[in-house]
């Protein structure tokens, strides 16, 4: 809305900071990033993976999935995190900097459920970055 006219601010105590934007409302928006910490939204499977450490964000519809550390003790062709916000339509995802194991990559799927299924050919740690626009 227009603030052009009089606004009047009242406080109840202390000091009163006003800005005044001379821009409409959604050019605002696009100047403000905000970045939402969701990592307590997603569910871990404990069972199959060990010691995951990660951590998932929001900017409007951009997420970032950073996984800096998990493990699998044998191999795997699990859902490894879900409760994600949902892709558009499924993926698939490189997995970097393993070690334990074999050499090379663990390829994932990321699912329009919001699940990432993991599959590996045998006992890995892993870490990764994936970044996808959500639905």
């Amino acid at each position: 809305d227009s603030m052009t006219g009089i606004n009047n601010i009242f406080a109840d105590t202390g000091a009163v900071t006003a800005i005044y934007y001379t821009k409409a409302a959604g050019d605002i928006k696009r100047l403000v990033s905000v970045t939402e910490d969701i990592t307590s939204e997603v569910t871990k499977n404990t069972t199959d993976f060990s010691d995951i450490l990660l951590k998932v964000s929001q900017n409007n519809k951009v997420v970032s999935v950073e996984i800096y550390s998990a493990t699998t003790a044998a191999a795997v062709n699990e859902t490894f995190l879900s409760n994600l916000p949902k892709p558009a339509m499924n993926s698939k995802v490189l997995l970097v900097n393993t070690t334990l194991g074999e050499d090379g990559t663990i390829l994932g799927t990321l699912k329009t459920s919001g699940e990432l299924e993991i599959a590996t050919s045998g006992a890995k740690s892993f870490s990764g970055l994936i970044t996808y626009v959500a639905k």
